[in-house]
């Protein structure tokens, strides 16, 4: 608890500012303004508060399309949480101890009944693939507790990894199997049994190994499994969303390639001449303006007032919306509250006040209109975001163009070298300190830096395998260029011996069952000669019967 501002009025009644609890965000601790003649007035009470979370729900049908049914759910404590349709809960969950972080997402389906039915399946074994992602996506959907043997039922699934691809289907059998028996399948190295769910079309859940090859995730019953559908996780949209609500003038949008684009805002609007009255807590010191989402600022506004009553109650003055905005909580609070314009129930704008206001006053600002020309932006690559690989991911500050081996290039920016960025950017002020070559050192550095990385070994008749190796970039190509050569001059070897027995084998067969062209040739003319000879022979005696018969 914290006691400032003591006064004593005229009637010897004192007064006094205090703040109570502790917290953040939108429960952040009380502020009050004790009277000790005001009976209503006269104590405050501490508390432990928590920021409650807000999860805004969309319906999907079976292909993924969204009904316009949506709702949001607050979330203030661990419990069950019921999501409401027409008035009436329809859908309800557990939701246990933890942080919710905006911009994740999660997909629950439902079977023919309107029940969660969650995909159910475990893994044995160790992938071929160490430290990699599966990514498995449904072409063909089905319940895998209701298929039966009609190819009709069949649920087909393809896989693939950085160096391996295929396709698997969950077939049925008559009678139903149930879940005390799993249909199994056998995906690079690794045994997946499929116990029960519901799969539509173009649904997607992954399995993440180890540097031993084995998932990192389990199930509840502590079996190896992989990351679900009904798993918390970022999207490329729900991330391209959050980061356009948190940034000023920039926008992220996913590509037919699946793939984030960065650019500035062809246009936005931007939070200027804030003004305060400057009596009862309107001042700069004690009020704070936050932005929350600025994709919903598409709008232009002048003189946006801000204001409090002497009796307490908060209006908008010069609403642009035309009387569509509400405060959140309805009515306002004198120690903070948000204003949604764009009427999705979430805060746009939150006011913040370090002391409560005790009387009247306002806060006034403008949304001014600005072009995409005015905006410049660059990427910082400090220690938290190199460590996480995101820009990189991104395509982001990338020496490189293309998406795989076959389609990777330098990046043609680069041609112009005043676009390598040689310094770093401040990722708290944005500010570049040209002449700064901290950058440069540290690509520099690079060649000599430790990584962990993969080694493949590759045996006909079989999949690629994989191993991990901490080493250098330098010692990793040199490692690999040795490899190379060495399995080279092995196969080169191996040929040169190969085409030495085939020589050898051929010429002991042909010392065997091999024809002579030379005898066969001295044949020939052998029994040419004997032919000739016969011939005149016959001949001969040809002419001699011939005389016998004609002499008389």
């Amino acid at each position: 608890m914290q006691i400032t501002d003591f006064r004593e009025s005229a009637g010897n009644d004192a007064r006094l500012s205090v703040t109570t609890g502790t917290g953040s965000g939108t429960s952040a601790p009380q502020n009050d303004l004790l009277e000790a003649g005001n009976t209503l007035r006269n104590f405050a009470e501490s508390s432990l508060f928590s920021d409650p979370g807000v999860i805004k729900w969309e319906k999907l049908d079976a292909a993924g399309l969204f009904t316009g049914q949506t709702g949001l759910i607050t979330v203030t404590e661990p419990g069950t949480i019921t999501i409401v349709e027409s008035g009436a809960p329809s859908l309800s969950f557990d939701i246990s101890s933890g942080t919710l972080v905006a911009g994740n997402t999660l997909t629950m389906n439902t079977d023919k009944t309107g029940n969660p039915d969650l995909l159910d399946f475990s893994v044995s074994g160790a992938a071929n693939n160490k430290n990699e992602m599966y990514q498995f996506t449904v072409t063909t959907g089905g319940k895998v507790g209701e298929l039966v043997s009609d190819k009709a039922d069949t649920i087909t699934i393809e896989w693939k990894s950085d160096t391996a691809s295929g396709t698997f289907e969950l077939e049925g059998t008559d009678p139903v199997r149930t879940p005390d028996a799993p249909i199994e399948v056998n995906v690079d190295g690794m045994r997946l049994k499929f116990y029960d769910g519901s799969l539509f079309t173009n649904d997607v859940f992954t399995i993440t190994t180890d540097a031993s090859g084995i998932p990192l995730q389990t199930n509840e019953k502590g079996l190896a499994t992989g990351e679900l559908l009904s798993d918390w996780h970022w999207t490329i949209d729900s991330f391209a969303g959050e980061f356009n609500r948190q940034s000023e003038g920039m926008s992220a949008s996913t590509t037919m390639e699946n793939q984030l684009k960065f650019e500035a805002s062809k246009s936005y609007h931007a939070l200027t001449n804030v003004t305060h009255s400057g009596q009862n807590g309107f001042n700069e010191d004690n009020v704070t303006i936050n932005v929350l989402d600025w994709s919903a600022l598409n709008f232009k506004a002048e003189d946006l007032m801000v204001a409090r009553s002497s009796t307490g109650r908060w209006g908008l003055v010069n609403d642009p919306s035309g009387g569509k905005a509400v405060f959140i909580p309805e009515g306002g609070d004198d120690d903070r509250f948000g204003i949604d314009f764009s009427g999705d129930g979430l805060a746009d704008i939150e006011i913040v006040f370090a002391r409560k206001p005790s009387g009247q006053g306002f806060v006034q600002f403008d949304l001014e209109k600005r072009a995409k020309d005015d905006i410049g932006f660059a990427f910082s690559d400090d220690s938290v975001t190199a460590s996480s690989g995101l820009l990189a991911a991104a395509g982001i500050n990338n020496f490189f163009d293309g998406y795989d081996a076959q389609t990777m290039e330098m990046n043609t920016t680069l041609k112009d070298t005043k676009y390598v960025a040689a310094a770093r950017i401040n990722s708290q002020t944005g500010k570049i300190s040209q002449g700064d070559n901290t950058n440069a050192i540290a690509m520099a550095n690079v060649q000599n830096m430790e990584i962990t990385a993969k080694q493949w070994s590759y045996e006909r008749g079989s999949g690629a395998t994989s191993s991990l190796t901490t080493t250098t970039l330098d010692g990793y190509y040199s490692t690999m260029i040795g490899s190379m050569g060495i399995i080279s001059r092995r196969i080169q070897s191996s040929r040169e011996f190969a085409d030495i027995m085939v020589n050898n084998l051929t010429a002991q067969r042909d010392a065997i069952s091999a024809v002579s062209l030379d005898e066969e040739m001295i044949n020939l003319m052998k029994y040419q000669h004997g032919f000739s000879a016969a011939s005149k022979l016959l001949t001969v005696s040809d002419e001699m019967l011939t005389t016998l018969i004609n002499v008389r």
